[in-house]
């Protein structure tokens, strides 16, 4: 039983002297506790509701995650058990919007089952990140059931998953919330590890932090935020339990193969490290708007009051010596917000969607300040109003950014291409991965074939201008590689990379009489991205018969080290 502000909270039940523990997994199924996880999946699903689900991506890197789904659901129905690596190259030279390289496989694997079962989409690739969501959100609920009743542990629950950080992310196609998703259910076992000291649970907690590793590198901070927790209740005796011995040596040896990857295929994320150079990096380090970056960016995430409240939490705590939580749970999340800000804030590449793992402790704290300083019966209350106006706010007045444009170029090309038509799209990166996913997802069965302009006129790299070396080739050259590629249709941004020869020479032979303009399309966002507003893509039809003939393609990859060679033509991804 644990005691405070003169209630008594029910703790897990337990009977150590028979050797078993009731978890509260098991506990809430007899328990009132569905009802709180019901309400939970209709706030998941009203958040699902007003995501986007048509095609019209906003994040640049949200297509291709759900274009590793494809990849993934291809995969199995291909089965190209004999051929796999010249089958993979030829899915990216046909489809050159995959990160299958850069990020971990987990998300992409369970997306891919998720195309099996509902077909290759948008709506499909949402759904996948909405389950995570709610497991995410059960994982909070589930946490603050350790020390808080079933209407606190709900409040905090709901005021973490309509917080503006979590609710964004979880309505994009984006690793984010997957990955918090296991984190806070590793966290959870490893708390109930610490209460108990079941071998199983540190177990579960070390293949659920696997986990997070293989759908997002980022959770690479967890380990030691867990270390430090453990320490703290143990002390010295961490050195002498087998039990933690073999958790680490579990976590260790599951990891291999991604250190493997990650070492093979990492330069970019060494890059977004380190700035480019270890002393570029130093550099940066000796800047304090580095370290305040993410302390300016919470307001945003999570609200002034939480952040308020969450910075009220220790002083409250350490002048009444009383955590309101069991010191092993402050401890954690403590320790998981101090090591996870540290980490994010020592990259040289900032951006608040890593805040997305260190919110929850934020809430926790902020939750856990009011239920101290109010009455009982008022601070419950209280706390409830603040969560659905949260909710409320995100889900009536918080529009998640999408952009349209680039899903009305595919549906022109697929509707009016024939079939096994080769397209080369030159645009950004930004919306590039929106046309080829809608060109598979949408017209999978004309077995379209995409060139992108900047890798086959370009040794393209991530960032422009590092690494991006120009192939050298007159307008003439070009004018013959698009014939002998079958080009039938162009798709391009005439604004993008204007200044670099090669794109004008592209452009200019697009002004030729072989080719005409039949689709000028608009590029609209609602908000959230300064490059794409006031854009507009341009379709244009080859004129000249395309030749029936499928030629090598070389493309060079710098960020993985690569150069994929392939036949250019129709990739089987279809069931036979």
């Amino acid at each position: 039983m644990y005691t405070t502000q003169s209630r008594t909270i029910q703790a897990l039940p337990q009977d150590m002297a028979a050797g078993r523990t009731t978890t509260w997994l098991r506990e809430c199924v007899r328990s009132r506790d569905v009802q709180s996880l019901l309400l939970l999946l209709f706030a998941v699903s009203l958040l699902f509701l007003t995501a986007p689900r048509s095609g019209n991506f906003w994040f640049p890197d949200a297509p291709r995650h759900a274009m590793d789904g494809a990849f993934i659901r291809d995969l199995i129905v291909s089965f190209p058990i004999t051929h796999f690596q010249q089958w993979a190259m030829n899915y990216y030279l046909h489809y050159p919007a995959s990160g299958i390289l850069y990020y971990p496989p987990l998300f992409a694997l369970v997306e891919g089952i998720f195309f099996l079962v509902f077909g290759v989409s948008q709506f499909s690739a949402q759904l996948t990140v909405a389950v995570f969501y709610m497991i995410a959100g059960a994982g909070a609920y589930a946490i603050a059931r350790l020390w808080a009743d079933r209407m606190q542990a709900f409040v905090v629950c709901l005021l973490f998953v309509g917080a503006h950080g979590i609710a964004l992310w979880g309505r994009q196609v984006m690793l984010e919330i997957p990955t918090a998703a296991f984190v806070l259910w590793s966290s959870y076992f490893l708390l109930l590890y610490l209460k108990t000291t079941g071998a199983r649970y540190l177990s579960v907690a070390a293949i659920l932090l696997t986990a997070a590793l293989y759908t997002k590198q980022t959770a690479v901070f967890m380990p030691v935020a867990f270390l430090i927790a453990v320490y703290a209740v143990k002390r010295d005796g961490i050195f002498r339990d087998s039990h933690l011995r073999f958790a680490a040596l579990l976590v260790l040896l599951l990891t291999l193969p991604l250190v493997l990857l990650t070492l093979r295929f990492g330069t970019r994320h060494f890059v977004e490290v380190t700035g480019g150079s270890a002393a570029n990096y130093a550099n940066i380090r000796l800047h304090l708007a580095s370290w305040l970056f993410y302390a300016r960016a919470l307001p945003r995430q999570v609200g002034w009051p939480i952040v308020a409240l969450a910075c009220i939490y220790p002083i409250l705590s350490l002048a009444s010596h009383n955590w309101g939580m069991p010191k092993y749970v402050a401890g954690l999340l403590s320790s998981w917000f101090i090591v996870g800000y540290l980490f994010f804030s020592a990259l040289s590449v900032h951006d608040p969607r890593h805040l997305s793992l260190i919110l929850f402790p934020l809430v926790a704290f902020a939750g856990s300040t009011v239920f101290r300083l109010l009455p009982f019966r008022a601070s419950r209350y209280a706390v409830l109003a603040g969560a659905i106006a949260l909710f409320g706010h995100t889900l009536l007045s918080d529009p998640v950014p999408r952009i349209e444009g680039y899903r009305e170029a595919a549906d022109y090309v697929g509707s009016h291409a024939r079939k096994g038509s080769v397209i080369l799209f030159s645009g950004s990166g930004w919306g590039g991965g929106a046309f080829i996913f809608n060109l598979r997802a949408r017209y999978e069965s004309k077995n379209l074939v995409v060139l992108r302009s900047d890798r086959v006129l370009y040794h393209y790299t991530w960032i422009r201008g590092r690494k991006s070396d120009e192939v050298d080739v007159t307008q003439r050259q070009i004018a013959d590689m698009l014939d002998s590629y079958g080009v039938s249709y162009i798709v391009s941004r005439p604004d993008y990379w204007n200044d670099r020869p090669n794109m004008q020479r592209l452009h200019a032979i697009t002004q030729t009489p072989q080719f005409k303009k039949v689709a000028d399309l608009a590029v609209t966002t609602n908000g959230g991205n300064a490059e794409d507003p006031g854009r507009r893509l341009e379709v244009y039809e080859n004129l000249k018969p395309v030749p029936n003939r499928s030629p090598t393609l070389r493309l060079i990859i710098p960020d993985l080290s690569l150069t994929i060679v392939g036949p250019l033509e129709p990739a089987a991804t279809s069931t036979p």
